[in-house]
Formats: C-alpha cells, structure tokens, sequence
C-alpha cells in the first residue's frame, strides 16, 4: 500500500483564487478584535488504494495556546498509518470474500 505524503491541500477563495488550506485557533475568543489568531497551513496524507485522506498541521506548536492543555504523543502519526493499514486490508478482504 502506497501513502502520498504532504500533498498539499488546497481552499478556493473569492474570484476562485487558490489558497493554501489552514486551521487556526485564537488566544482572546472574548475579544470583539484582534483575537490573536494564530494558524498553520495543512497537509494531506492520501491512500493511494483507497483515498482515505488524513490532515496534518504543518506547523503545529504554532496553533498552541496558553489554554490548550492537551499533549499529543510523537508516534501519533505513525499510529494513523497503521490503522490505515489495518483499515485498507480489512476492506481489502471484505471485498474479495463478497465477489
């Protein structure tokens, strides 16, 4: 199974101009303006086999608010692609006990 890694993920905006697709989060949500965004652009992880797409930050320590408490562990990637792994095989086999 081959995964395309870091295809770029792209967002259309007025007069169909192409953006680079990102996530944001935001220090002040209390504010009126001037919120403090701060945001990443993202990336997309694709199945070749199947086209399950995965979305990852590409910048994602920037997104980090003092409020965010939340600790994601390095291997969390690599965890995905297992489970994809394990998801495109088991519709794999799925596919062949139906034909």
């Amino acid at each position: 199974m081959e995964i395309i890694a870091d295809a770029q993920a792209l967002d259309r905006g007025d007069g169909n101009a192409k953006y680079e697709l990102s996530v944001a989060t935001f220090r002040k949500l209390d504010a009126l303006i001037f919120k403090q965004r701060q945001t990443s652009t993202v990336s997309a992880w694709v199945c070749e086999q199947c086209g399950y797409v995965e979305l990852y930050a590409d910048t994602p320590a920037s997104l980090k608010s003092p409020k965010m408490t939340t600790r994601a562990t390095p291997q969390l990637r690599q965890i995905s692609l297992n489970d994809l792994e394990a998801s495109t095989r088991e519709k794999s086999q799925a596919q062949v006990i139906e034909a």
